[in-house]
């Protein structure tokens, strides 16, 4: 049978609900966190040291996860790349996104794990949950973002409202 399930397939919904158990097993091998990342996530250079400094120096957070917000008022976090805290707080808000996701997916059918966290997100404001920074965890949108040409097509970028060029040396335009 076929193995991959494209995003706009209903059945990758369902397969996604699995992440949740696997992330619960790897958290029995007792490291001090954890890094979920996707297949389709390029580590350029290692984030190890950056996340462990992290959750290190700020012990009120329990995930560190992706940004890929783009409107106000609107969170939405990325569940491709996301660094856990192995301790009973961070698997309390994991087996709450987990329900949430059972919960709601069976309410509408094209709920995520990323819907999930994202609700649990906008739900607790007591900062266990940080968001990476975009800049250095961008999420796939954002790939086009100061490019007039998409070097893939049919991935398109937001148009952004300001380019602050600090930093930038040489460039004639």
């Amino acid at each position: 049978g076929e193995k991959y399930y494209d995003f706009s397939d209903q059945r990758f919904f369902r397969l996604v609900q699995l992440k949740w158990e696997l992330i619960f097993e790897v958290l029995k091998l007792n490291y001090d966190f954890i890094i979920y990342s996707d297949t389709d996530v390029i580590w350029n250079k290692s984030p190890i040291e950056l996340v462990s400094n992290r959750l290190n120096e700020n012990l009120n957070v329990e995930i560190l996860i992706q940004d890929a917000s783009v409107d106000f008022g609107q969170k939405r976090l990325c569940m491709g790349f996301v660094a856990i805290r192995n301790s009973n707080g961070a698997k309390n808000l994991l087996e709450e996104a987990k329900n949430l996701h059972h919960l709601n997916s069976s309410l509408i059918a094209s709920y995520g794990d990323d819907d999930a966290m994202s609700d649990l997100y906008i739900k607790n404001s007591d900062n266990k949950i940080e968001l990476l920074p975009q800049i250095l965890f961008p999420v796939g949108i954002l790939f086009n973002l100061y490019s007039k040409k998409s070097t893939y097509p049919g991935l398109s970028g937001i148009e952004p409202y300001i380019f602050h060029a600090n930093f930038v040396i040489g460039l004639k335009r």
